[in-house]
């Protein structure tokens, strides 16, 4: 039975002073004995954690953890205290990372968890079967990422990694099981995720989702982007150093001119990438560059934003090469404020980007969405009706029209909504969710008689207006959901960049991986 908090401390604050007199040779044969039970104790209370669901199989990988800080012996680089092998079939490793925050604990013993960032291995990823999940953990103050390798077999003549905080893997490939070592090399650390999402090869896990629904979408990924400490940290007795090996990285921002009161940063290709802008300079005046790049946090797209809206109005010749620009952060500037609830300004962020680019559909869509959720909903209702008409004939974009049927019923205009559901069947079929939408919305006009149903991850292509040539039954049973909310990530995420027409980043379609608490199977969309 796992320890709880209380339980645990007492544990491990006997077992590491017991740890110290051995170490230092001031234990007895009793201490020593004493410390052996207390290590039986502690490894047998150590709670057993999702760290992962198989891409390939559904299957969940639990693994012993410790939770609670660095201090327990879990931890302990040299001897952890954990069971001897916990890999389901399937995964072939489990590596990690963590990020500190605030002090460390005092332990007698090295703590390696990894840098301080996500990352993934390419030497394992570029093997064809191999795939990686990554998932957000807690320990204690800190924030840590497991990161875990899945495919059929092992590969051969490829040393796999050592295990999270450990200097040893479990492996069985010669047909003798046993403890291998592999020296650690930050050299063959990737940090820039989104490359591997895109190719299909990295899945991940949304913080806090026990369902450990899979997702393949780089937009809205938490764990893209992210700032943090690249070297791997080494803790002991209170004290954090970090390897003096500085893995290849390329200059993430170079001031590479100036221009006015603006000096153009070139970002780097896989920051770039990240953050899927165009390949531009970035325009930012020295007394926002705080602003724009923090210390510590993601880049500010607001701020580069703004900082771009003025470059272009002291400098209205660039205009053109800078709209592309303006709308990617128009757009995801937006997106992170709608996550957040700051409805108004993600308004403002989708408006400033369609000043860019106004026939952008997915900006366009965005601002409806916004409108609505501040209960604008004349508003929200025009800029849905400019929508539906704009969009070629024989194709649809189920949620803006399942938005906009819900509209004129709630406006007491029926009689509109049929001509919108007759579109949404041809296109869905003989989908439940299409049927039930239509019943309830024409059903004595009650449009909050809808059932939703639990949202679920959704591919970026369902940002494209759907013609002939779409799978039916798209995404539907998620629309069906969001339709009866506006006000949620979800929403975003289904009209997500890009759209009819446009080059936006985003536009490209990616694999769409669920899986619900109540069925393991994992159902991939391509």
């Amino acid at each position: 039975m796992a320890f709880n908090q209380n339980e645990r401390a007492s544990i491990v604050s006997r077992y590491a002073a017991l740890y110290r007199a051995v170490l230092f040779g001031d234990a007895d044969e009793a201490a020593a004995g004493e410390l052996a039970a207390l290590g039986r104790e502690y490894e047998s209370g150590l709670p057993q954690v999702p760290f992962a669901r198989c891409p390939i199989g559904g299957d969940v990988q639990l693994h012993s953890f410790d939770p609670f800080g660095l201090d327990g012996p879990w931890w302990n680089y040299d001897a952890p205290l954990r069971p001897l092998m916990e890999r389901i079939p399937s995964c072939l490793a489990v590596t990690g990372a963590l990020a500190l925050h605030g002090e460390v604990s005092n332990v007698p013993w090295l703590v390696r968890p990894g840098p301080g960032l996500p990352f993934v291995l390419p030497e394992l990823l570029a093997v064809d079967g191999i795939f990686a999940t990554i998932r957000q953990l807690a320990v204690g103050p800190h924030t840590a990422w497991t990161v875990c390798y899945f495919g059929a077999e092992e590969p051969e003549g490829l040393a796999l990694p050592n295990a999270w905080g450990t200097g040893a893997y479990w492996d069985a490939s010669d047909g003798m099981p046993g403890w291998n070592s592999r020296p650690s090399d930050p050299f063959e650390w990737d940090f820039s995720l989104s490359p591997w999402i895109a190719r299909g090869k990295l899945y991940w896990i949304a913080p806090g989702d026990d369902t450990l629904t899979l997702r393949a979408e780089i937009a809205g990924c938490p764990f893209v982007g992210l700032p943090g400490e690249k070297h791997e940290q080494r803790i002991a007795f209170g004290r954090v150093v970090l390897d003096n090996v500085t893995p290849p990285d390329a200059v993430r921002l170079t001031g590479s001119e100036t221009i006015g009161d603006f000096e153009m940063f070139e970002l780097e290709d896989g920051l770039r990438e990240e953050l899927r802008l165009p390949p531009v300079p970035v325009p930012v005046r020295q007394r926002s560059h705080a602003a724009v790049f923090p210390a510590s946090g993601p880049v500010n797209l607001l701020a580069m934003l703004q900082e771009t809206q003025a470059f272009v109005a002291a400098n209205p010749q660039v205009d053109g090469a800078y709209r592309p620009l303006q709308a990617a952060l128009g757009s995801y500037a937006g997106m992170a404020a709608t996550e957040r609830g700051a409805h108004e300004e993600a308004l403002q962020c989708y408006q400033a980007g369609l000043q860019a680019a106004p026939e952008n559909m997915a900006l366009r869509s965005h601002e409806a969405l916004a409108l609505q959720a501040l209960g604008r909903h004349a508003e929200a209702r025009e800029k849905l009706e400019a929508i539906v008409n704009s969009v070629p004939r024989g194709e649809i974009m189920p949620l803006v029209w399942m938005l906009l049927a819900r509209r004129y019923v709630e406006d007491g205009e029926p009689d509109k909504v049929r001509p919108l559901l007759e579109e949404l069947s041809a296109f869905g079929g003989e989908d439940a969710a299409v049927a039930r939408f239509s019943a309830a919305l024409l059903v004595s006009g009650a449009p909050h008689a809808m059932v939703a149903e639990p949202a679920a991850s959704v591919s970026p292509a369902a940002a494209e207006p759907a013609g002939p040539r779409k799978s039916k039954g798209l995404v539907l049973g998620l629309l069906l959901a969001l339709s009866a909310s506006l006000g949620g990530l979800a929403a975003w995420r289904v009209l997500g960049p890009g759209g009819a027409g446009d080059e936006a980043p985003g536009a490209q379609a990616l694999p769409s991986v669920a899986a619900s608490a109540t069925d393991p199977a994992i159902a991939v969309a391509q």
